[in-house]
């Protein structure tokens, strides 16, 4: 590695916090600036400020728009589009394969199979789609053939099982990269490190005036070695943020990247940030919160702060995005996600859904998917309801009287049903485009259709696909599922204007005026980290001397505490909330993260202030708080517009003797519910009206058994005493009428009182 050199200016520059890393970033753009009136020769190569993710590449460029008007030559890029350029005029540069590589990690791993790979996977519902994330991290680590001995033999040093467990995943780590050469494809981390080689070969190779590295705190083994090399031969500078200082805890996220980048080019600490605000509050239910949050977002709307500027993030979004975009709707506030976000909803995205199941299951599919991917009519549904459950191979060509009106969508589906029955082994291409059309059926006029979207994706699939891949069935469907993710999903609000719905991973690095951290509650932020089932922590750990960069997956929570601390200091004024409870009243335990932030609590207005004062219509109740602002000022009484807040909604829940109508509910009234109120309208009022919950059980109470254990104890009692007598455990259904019956001896008390015990154990 190249040491710093002494009395080099250090070009590692450490900022507390994204507000202060946006600051430092700003002055260096201007300093660029100042040298470029000086030295006009040098616009004709760009300055380049390389970013990890679009949204912070979209983010800096209006940033620095904003903040330093019109600059010359700069371009912001993330690290993906770095790798594009440099690979561009390589003749020798693989083409991307990544939309292949669930399926090279399937036919590799089932080739391996009975080299510790089936029983493994046995366990996991998505079968081979469990090893991806696995081989990907050995893959991005950098994990080559010459390493495969070395680390073999580090694996001897563990138990047997786990060891051939461990080299087997090594043996389909090496498969997928040959499979990828002999494409002529490569996967994302080859095509980083011929990045990397065509720069140390000529730095030429990257035209620039200056490279500033941007947002990165933590990085693949190929991704870490890219940044490493800008460091080294493009002079780059970076700028790390650690939210944080002095708190190990935080910093020892972005330490490993830190230290190796501060031993290249030295390191410095940046100005901090103007101190910010810091609170939380408290609401009693989810829902409450994010009622708080967007009359508190309304508030700052009213002050004048831009909608850009304002923020609502959650470390995962998907709990609150229904209820959040209902409720800044029904609010008239303009939002919209994260470049690329989608809202998971669509016109017929239930359908792609549907067709993606039916690819999968092929002939053994249920008529109910097949219904629902043609979207059939409501009346002829009805008419087939009670064959749905029926798998399409089983229904005959036929249908039955009763189903004579939607004869010609049972003919359909019998005719699906032996198209995708001949297409198990292989099928052309064209033979695949009609299947799945043929599924959808005929576009309808006057209704938006799935077909164009759907034969535009796979014409694209098709151009990308390597000659001489043959595609079976299950090849093909797994394909489509990648490519047809997003089909028929609807983007997150507007299309970048309002106020901002982030992820905390889309947040990061980011920077507001005012910024809304939801759910900071145990479960959901930190969220929970999982070792990995296939090579645990300590196989990873004692691959570490030879695969340094392999990610340990502990260090997840150490990610946790960095991406808190960094939203700490994301926004001038930063408020994390969270619920007491969730919808169903259960105790909701908060963030243990808070106590690392130590956010100031908000007195007023309380949660349960605003939860009650959501029982009047927004604007009566925002009418109601000007009033009596304008009313105190009138008395010469000073009232803060929070104070007014909270006496309007005490006020709200006053009923004068009289019981006032029901709020409107958030949530909307399921079929389920309707059910429950008409078996037992009492239950129902007391469950889900006044929302009590039954007694928790004392600690000394003796545990109930669910009548699904106490079957499954008898049949295995009853299997154990018939094949005692010699009499076989399973037969099958057709053969028991032929079957002659048998006697045997049933056990005495002491021998029963034995079986019954074995089969409780088991």
């Amino acid at each position: 590695m190249t040491s710093h050199a002494a009395g080099a200016e250090p070009r590692t520059i450490v900022c507390a916090g994204p507000r202060s890393a946006e600051a430092e970033l700003i002055r260096a753009i201007q300093r660029d600036r100042e040298a470029l009136r000086r030295a006009p020769s040098q616009s004709v190569k760009p300055l380049r400020v390389i970013v990890p993710s679009r949204s912070l590449r979209i983010h800096v460029t209006a940033r620095i728009a904003d903040r330093c008007g019109s600059v010359l030559g700069v371009r912001v890029q993330s690290l993906s589009a770095l790798v594009e350029e440099l690979l561009a005029g390589d003749e020798d540069a693989r083409r991307d394969g990544e939309f292949l590589f669930p399926l090279l990690v399937r036919r590799v791993a089932e080739a391996l199979e009975g080299q510790g790979m089936r029983e493994d996977l046995s366990r996991f519902e998505d079968g081979y789609g469990a090893l991806q994330p696995t081989i990907a991290d050995l893959l991005d680590a950098g994990f080559h053939p010459e390493h495969f001995d070395a680390c073999a033999e580090r694996l001897a040093n563990f138990g047997r099982a786990d060891a051939d467990a461990a080299r087997a995943l090594l043996q389909v780590a090496l498969g997928v990269r040959a499979a990828f050469a002999k494409l002529g494809l490569a996967h994302r981390s080859g095509r980083i490190e011929r990045a990397l080689s065509l720069l140390e070969a000529e730095p030429e190779t990257l035209p620039a005036r200056g490279v500033i590295l941007y947002g990165f705190a933590d990085a693949t083994g190929a991704q870490a070695n890219l940044l490493l090399g800008l460091m080294r031969h493009a002079e780059a500078r970076a700028i790390i943020d650690d939210p944080r200082p002095g708190a190990p805890e935080v910093a020892s996220f972005a330490a490993p990247l830190r230290t190796r980048m501060a031993g290249i080019a030295g390191e410095r600490k940046a100005d901090p940030a103007p101190r910010n605000a810091v609170v939380s509050i408290e609401a009693e239910k989810p829902s409450g919160e994010v009622r708080a949050t967007v009359d508190a977002v309304a508030r700052e709307l009213a002050a004048g702060v831009a909608p850009e500027e304002i923020a609502v993030v959650a470390r995962d979004l998907d709990p609150y995005r229904v209820s959040l975009c209902r409720a800044l709707e029904r609010a008239g506030i303009p939002f919209s996600g994260a470049p690329g976000a989608l809202a998971r909803s669509g016109p017929w995205r239930r359908r792609i859904r549907a067709l993606r199941d039916l690819l999968a299951e092929g002939s053994r599919a249920r008529l109910f998917t097949w219904l629902a991917a043609r979207e059939a009519p409501a009346e002829l549904v009805r008419v087939l309801v009670p064959w749905s459950g029926n798998r399409l191979c089983d229904l005959p060509d036929e249908p039955p009287r009763a189903a004579r009106a939607g004869a010609a969508l049972w003919r359909d589906a019998r005719t699906f049903s032996k198209k995708a029955a001949r297409a198990v082994d292989r099928f052309s291409w064209g033979g695949w485009v009609e299947l799945i059309l043929s599924a959808l059926g005929p576009e309808r006029e006057g209704r938006q259709e799935p077909q164009p979207a759907v034969r535009s994706r796979l014409e694209e699939l098709q151009r990308a696909l390597p000659e001489g891949l043959e595609l079976g069935a299950e090849d093909f469907a797994l394909l489509f599922a990648g490519v047809s993710e997003d089909l028929g999903a609807c983007p997150l609000g507007g299309a970048g204007g309002g106020v901002r719905l982030l992820s905390v991973t889309e947040a990061r690095g980011l920077t507001f005026a005012r910024l809304f951290v939801l759910g900071m509650n145990r479960e959901l932020f930190p969220r929970q980290i999982r070792e990995d089932a296939f090579l645990p922590d300590p196989l990873r750990r004692g691959l570490l001397p030879l695969l340094p960069d392999l990610p340990i997956k502990e260090r997840g929570h150490d990610e946790e505490r960095y991406l808190a601390a960094q939203l700490a200091q994301a926004g001038d004024r930063v408020t994390f909330s969270w619920s007491a409870f969730d919808e169903e009243g259960r105790a909701n335990p908060r963030s243990p993260l808070l106590e690392l932030l130590q956010p100031r609590a908000l007195a007023a207005p309380s949660a349960a202030a605003v939860d009650a004062g959501s029982a009047l219509p927004a604007r009566q109740r925002d009418a109601l708080i000007v009033a009596f602002e304008a009313a105190a000022r009138e008395l010469g009484v000073e009232v803060s517009g929070e104070r007014a807040a909270a006496h309007i909604a005490r006020s709200a829940e006053r009923s004068f003797g009289r019981v006032p109508p029901p709020p409107i509910p958030e949530e909307p009234f399921y079929v389920t519910g309707l059910e429950g109120l008409l078996r037992c309208p009492w239950r129902f009022y007391v469950g889900r009206i006044l929302e009590a919950q039954p007694q928790e059980r004392s600690p000394g109470a003796l545990p109930s058994f669910d009548p699904r254990v106490i079957g499954n104890c008898v049949h295995r009692a009853l299997e154990a005493v018939g094949a005692r007598a010699g009499l076989p455990a399973r037969e099958a259904f057709g053969t028991l009428a032929e079957t002659p019956a048998a006697e045997f001896a049933w056990p005495d008390a002491k021998a029963l009182d034995a079986i019954l015990l074995e089969a409780a154990e088991t």
